[in-house]
């Protein structure tokens, strides 16, 4: 199960209890992976002050339902996971994204972990704009809702 929760306060690094430990029992995990997306300050000139992350969070939990049920196929073995999604202006070295995973054993979790990531690109209706120390912005060119995913993570 994708525990997702999309807000626009600071992310917090999850804690395990919010995984349903429970099903796992005392002994049965494993592995914990955590991933934290921040934004970075490019080598660019003029340099990166925020991004701006936007989308309807209902629009997004329709992907990531997509995405878990993609990713249930592929890797049936017992995993769970929390993403926080930030949404709204993410100054630099802040985190816009936090996943973590759990399960049993860690290739398991690690592969889960990587593979949402890169499936929040396919399944989730997000846009990006970034936000320059001279005051222009410019958003990022992303891909049609309406065409299917190219691949699955």
């Amino acid at each position: 199960m994708i525990t997702l929760h999309v807000g626009q306060a600071p992310l917090d690094l999850p804690v395990l209890e919010s995984f349903g430990l429970e099903k796992y029992g005392d002994d049965g995990v494993g592995a914990l992976v955590i991933f934290a997306g921040v934004v970075r300050r490019a080598s660019q000139s003029p340099a990166l002050t925020a991004m701006t992350y936007d989308g309807h969070p209902r629009l997004i939990a329709r992907g990531f339902e997509r995405l878990e049920h993609a990713l249930r196929e592929q890797q049936p073995a017992a995993w769970n996971a929390s993403v926080q999604f930030r949404l709204g202006r993410v100054p630099v070295g802040a985190a816009s994204l936090i996943i973590a995973t759990i399960s049993a054993h860690r290739p398991a979790a690690y592969e889960m972990n990587r593979a949402i990531l890169e499936g929040i690109k396919l399944y989730s209706p997000i846009w990006k704009c970034e936000h320059f120390e001279d005051g222009q912005n410019t958003w990022l060119d992303g891909r049609s809702l309406r065409e299917p995913p190219r691949e699955t993570p």
